[in-house]
Parts: C-alpha cells; structure tokens; sequence
C-alpha cells in the first residue's frame, strides 16, 4: 500500500516548465539582446572560442564594455564566466532557438533574445 501511494505520488507530480524538460539543441554562441523597463540594453556576444563580450548601452547614452571568457555544459545547464566585474560569475541556462534566460546564484534571472 505504501509503495502504491508513493509511486501515485511521482506520477501526479507535474513540472509546468516545459522549456527545462525539453532538451536542446541550440548553441548558446551567437549574439543575444536584452532592454529592460528603464531603457537600457544589454548585449552578450558568445563566440565558438570560449570568448566574449559583454555592453551596456545605457538610456542617458554612455556606454560600457568588457570581454570575458567562458565554459558552457550544455547536458549540465551551466555557464560559468569569467573576466568581467559585471557579468562574472555562475549561471543556470535555459537556452532555445531563439531565447536565453540566465539565472544565477541569488535566482536572479534575465532573459535574452537571439539577434
């Protein structure tokens, strides 16, 4: 009776997050985009060597730019970056086509279109 009601359990659980379950084919190298609700725009460049670049464009104008490196596991979900004061660290991934969403220690997620 026990495993009967555990096992009912597991199969009534459901993850409404589609976008984790599926796996993915997309590269995350490329360039993906991103404007927030004040204006600014953010813009990450992944190249195929393990490098990139990471600006800001700000809404009063000024501008800001860094390069970086990085190491994405795909099968793990995992970017870590590396050489930059803004945009280091460790991140989860959930990459498709056409999206990116980052999240990262503190389960602040920022969520980037492919251009």
């Amino acid at each position: 009776l026990f495993v009967a009601i555990l096992s009912l359990g597991f199969v009534s659980c459901d993850d409404d997050d589609e976008d984790d379950k599926q796996p993915s084919t997309a590269s995350i190298v490329g360039t993906w985009f991103m404007q927030d609700e004040y204006g600014d725009k953010t813009t990450i460049v992944f190249n195929s060597n393990g490098k990139g670049t990471f600006s800001e464009e700000y809404s009063d104008g000024s501008q800001y730019s860094e390069k970086f490196e990085y190491a994405y596991d795909a099968s793990e979900k995992e970017l870590v970056v590396v050489g930059t004061d803004v945009f280091d660290g460790t991140y989860y991934v959930v990459l498709t086509s056409t999206t990116l969403r980052l999240t990262d220690k503190y389960g602040d997620t920022e969520q980037f279109k492919r251009k």
